[in-house]
């Protein structure tokens, strides 16, 4: 059961740092695709600065600190934050491309994107 455990870590790790790296890549566009999925507009700036590192370092923390919840907890909260924003823009009808992974994709986020992110949660 570790050895599952440890390999849920590194793939939430993964997919973290994937998102960051992305999201890193495109700070030209990530405001504008923040602010497509509902942050508001005063925040954008604080959240496109603030989210890749926090993601940089909860999949620090998943690895560095493998018997701690902490950095599990933190990783679901992001999870399900991100789930409910993707939820709240698909309710509102607004086709928006994803900002999960900065510009790495142009494709619009959909109903497939809450279902990755509740494997990400079943990992978590």
């Amino acid at each position: 059961m570790a050895a599952l455990a440890w390999a849920a870590r590194l793939v939430l790790a993964g997919v973290l740092v994937s998102a960051a790296v992305a999201k890193l890549r495109d700070r030209d566009g990530l405001p504008a695709r923040l602010e497509a999925l509902g942050v508001p507009a005063g925040a954008v700036p604080a959240v496109a600065v603030g989210l890749p590192v926090v993601e940089l370092l909860v999949a620090v923390g998943l690895v560095a600190w493998p018997s701690s919840v902490i950095p599990t907890c933190v990783a679901l909260g992001l999870l399900i934050l991100f789930s409910v924003a993707v939820a709240s823009t698909l309710s509102r009808g607004v086709e928006v491309p994803c900002a999960c992974f900065g510009g790495a994709s142009d494709k619009p986020i959909s109903a497939r994107t809450i279902v990755r992110n509740a494997w990400l949660v079943a990992l978590a």
